[in-house]
């Protein structure tokens, strides 16, 4: 996959978060990994519960390295024509799903079971896998994707409760547990993608600032297609999270004839956080750049 497609990733704290008293973390969070496959995933804690980075940040990285696990083990069984197909994700997912929620589990062992899967564990999932045949974007709870220009939201569902994957370990179930948590939210064939991005729901606050002025500044922050439009994003590393960054500052000047300062705001009020990927570009030569 690195040969065929490019990849820039970010993530800003909110500014509703620098308020709280002693500062909240940023509750989100991501993981990639690009090889001979793309696996990538970010998470968004929920933002009622005070430690709930430390579910994001271990959810992220243990569902790719789950993705990668779970085809690595359907290679060697000998399933790897069943993969190939549009029905791939179907198994990668159910697979998944298992382990991952087992593992979730083992996180919250303890004498307080409930209150540390509801402190730590509760967090939404945002994911794309691409396969030399098919690539797929699936999610469990709210975000944001676009596909080729496309963008989608996903609501938080009724009263802001999105269907975190770790409802399903209380006893009851907070949510009637389907067959795996996450739902494919869009498949189409490799060939066919020219560029992808999944974000977590603070997106949202970028898309509605697309006509405001950068704060402290004359530049306007820009549609949501500059990430996948720009190549700045993909030759720095660093680039989506400095633009969020950007975005997301506190200006401050001094108004000396009235002896007060001036502040203007940051415009992502959530946390921020989006993975994109972009097929790479041939030169006029006919090499990949």
């Amino acid at each position: 996959m690195r040969e065929m497609f490019e990849i820039g990733a970010g993530s800003v704290i909110g500014r509703d978060h620098l308020r709280v008293l002693g500062e909240k973390n940023n509750q989100d969070s991501f993981a990639y990994v690009c090889n001979d496959l793309l696996f990538a995933v970010v998470t968004d804690g929920c933002g009622s519960e005070k430690n709930s980075e430390v579910g994001a940040k271990i959810g992220a990285r243990v569902m790719v390295e789950l993705l990668g696990q779970v085809w690595a083990s359907f290679t060697q069984d000998g399933k790897s024509v069943t993969l190939e197909n549009f029905l791939g994700i179907n198994y990668l997912l159910s697979g998944v799903a298992r382990i991952f929620l087992d593992k979730l589990r083992l996180f919250s062992e303890g004498p307080n079971f409930a209150e540390t899967i509801r402190e730590e564990f509760l967090f939404t999932v945002m994911g794309l896998v691409i396969t030399p045949t098919w690539t797929a974007v699936f999610s469990a709870g709210d975000g944001v994707y676009a596909v080729n220009g496309e963008v989608t939201v996903l609501d938080s569902g009724p009263n802001n409760q999105p269907d975190y994957p770790a409802y399903a370990l209380f006893s009851p179930p907070v949510v009637r547990p389907s067959r795996y948590p996450f739902k494919i939210r869009t498949i189409l064939a490799t060939d066919q993608v020219s560029s992808i991005l999944i974000g977590t729901d603070g997106l949202n606050d970028l898309i509605a600032a697309e006509e405001k002025t950068l704060p402290g500044k004359q530049e306007f922050v820009g549609p949501l297609s500059q990430f996948w439009e720009e190549s700045q994003y993909f030759v720095n590393p660093d680039q989506v999270r400095r633009r969020l960054a950007l975005i997301n500052r506190e200006f401050v000047k001094g108004d000396w004839e009235n002896q007060r300062l001036l502040k203007e705001p940051g415009l992502l009020h959530d946390d921020t956080t989006l993975i994109v990927v972009r097929r790479k570009m041939e030169d006029t030569s006919g090499s990949i750049t």
